[in-house]
């Protein structure tokens, strides 16, 4: 599962689920890991920094599946590993106050031949804890 913070590379409230070819690949230095990376992964976590063939940002060349209840996913690293499950839509907490500003949305599926996309619409969060909203 990919997604790019600052949205840069990718569209920053979309995640890519895909088998990616890594080519150069090199350790990462520590600005390349800070932010995101550093607090999933740890500290101590060796990162490398490779180069990828990303397919197209357009949703226009992927075709819609439907909407996304849940997703299931596994983190590695020093922060919270393991298998982890989150509803759209279905906020514990106090993320049940940014729900009632920010209301419902549908989150929409999308493949590309062995792709998956994850749309999560404008304004999601995904901090050191994962998935926030949706």
């Amino acid at each position: 599962m990919f997604f790019d913070e600052d949205g840069k590379a990718w569209p920053n409230c979309s995640l890519l689920i895909a088998r990616l070819q890594m080519r150069d690949t090199r350790a990462a230095t520590d600005e390349e890991t800070k932010g995101l990376p550093k607090q999933w992964l740890g500290n101590d976590y060796e990162a490398e920094r490779s180069t990828v063939d990303l397919p197209p940002k357009s949703l226009s060349k992927w075709t819609l599946v439907g909407p996304l209840a849940r997703i299931w996913y596994f983190r590695i690293g020093d922060y919270a590993p393991g298998f982890f499950k989150h509803a759209f839509n279905k906020p514990t907490g106090l993320r049940r106050l940014v729900f009632l500003v920010k209301g419902k949305r549908e989150v929409l599926l999308y493949r590309r031949r062995a792709m998956l996309r994850v749309e999560l619409g404008e304004g999601c969060q995904i901090t050191r804890d994962g998935l926030e909203v949706p």
